[in-house]
């Protein structure tokens, strides 16, 4: 079995970074492991060039993307985590967020719903913001399947390390181990029943939308619960035929670019 820990923090020794080595520690000692720290990756920002869209190429910038997706292959598991910046998520996993538009259309190599789970720290309650979101979209982005996702109000390093911040880890342990997920339905909020988001669109017709995932349904109210309908859909948008069709819709935006190009150079001459 191969595990991979990711995590995404400036900070030697942060919370992140013992959120992961703990969680591996907890698992098999035969299981393989290996860690990455996203910030020490060279990864440059996406150029919006679209020359990865056709399946079978690869992304054109000379960085770490391909090292780091050539560990995702190997891995068997995932276990992720990063700190929550100014009510996001840390910088790093945006960034590699922004990259994963050049396997739009691998899904066959990717989006194998490998077990994964996630690791949450942030300084101050209340300030999470949509990290959460962040860090589900980055998941499902790379093919995963959440088993468990925890926002832990941890701020100075090794806060993580008390009695209340070691059960969370090795329960997060066991149910990556035994590849159980989590209740989701257990909380107080409502989250989105497809990808868990709490991102959604109340209407006054009692309708809701996710705006990650892109699922719609009703809200009904049963035995003085409120709970979500998921409407019928053909293909959603985190499964692999979504990606690729967003893939596609991306790759026809781009020749209807060069065909016109000589038209739009010419809108764009004013702008220099």
């Amino acid at each position: 079995m191969h595990v991979l820990g990711i995590f995404a923090s400036p900070r030697k020794l942060g919370n992140s970074e013992i959120c992961v080595k703990e969680i591996l520690r907890s698992l098999p000692c035969e299981w393989d492991k290996e860690i990455i720290n996203l910030g020490k990756l060279h990864l440059e920002p996406c150029r919006a060039c679209y020359a990865c869209l056709p399946q079978g190429k690869n992304c054109v910038i000379d960085d770490d993307l391909a090292l780091f997706l050539t560990k995702l292959r190997w891995a068997d598991k995932v276990v992720l985590a990063a700190p929550v910046y100014f009510l996001g998520e840390q910088t790093a996993v945006k960034l590699l967020t922004d990259r994963l538009i050049s396997i739009l259309n691998e899904g066959e190599t990717y989006f194998l719903n490998k077990p994964c789970v996630i690791v949450i720290p942030h300084a101050i309650k209340g300030w999470e913001g949509y990290a959460r979101e962040g860090m589900l979209n980055f998941a499902a982005f790379l093919g995963l399947k959440v088993l468990a996702c925890q926002v832990m109000n941890k701020m100075l390093p090794g806060d993580v390390v008390d009695e209340a911040g070691m059960e969370v880890l090795h329960s997060l342990a066991t149910e990556l181990q035994q590849n159980k997920e989590t209740n989701w339905d257990a909380g107080p909020n409502l989250l989105c029943p497809i990808c868990h988001s709490s991102l959604l669109q109340v209407q006054q017709n009692k309708q809701w939308h996710c705006v990650m995932c892109d699922s719609a349904g009703l809200i009904l109210e049963k035995a003085g619960k409120l709970q979500l309908t998921v409407a019928a859909k053909e293909t959603l948008r985190y499964s692999p035929q979504g990606l690729a069709r967003h893939g596609q819709v991306l790759l026809n935006v781009n020749k209807e670019f060069i065909k016109h190009r000589r038209e739009v150079i010419t809108h764009l001459k004013p702008y220099k």
